[in-house]
């Protein structure tokens, strides 16, 4: 899932359930903080999908006046 030009200010997601809205939030918070609620009591690869050997999210922040910065977090 790539997210861009987003509008500036709150964002809502809206959508069936199982659609994948507590996962984009579990994304952002494994590249702000490297844990999600799923991993908090377990480890950084509880994380990564069953069908899959990796976790990887990247998260851009662009300040006004301030530049990019670019977060990237992997677990295998």
């Amino acid at each position: 899932l790539e997210l861009v030009d987003l509008p500036r200010g709150v964002i809502g997601l809206v959508g069936e359930n199982e659609a994948g809205k507590t996962t984009v939030g579990e994304a952002l918070a494994f590249a702000l903080f490297g844990r999600t609620v799923r991993t908090e009591g377990t480890d950084p690869t509880q994380a990564i999908h069953w069908e899959k050997d990796e976790c990887r999210t990247r998260l851009d922040i662009e300040l006004s006046g301030k530049g990019t910065y670019r977060i990237e977090r992997r677990v295998a």
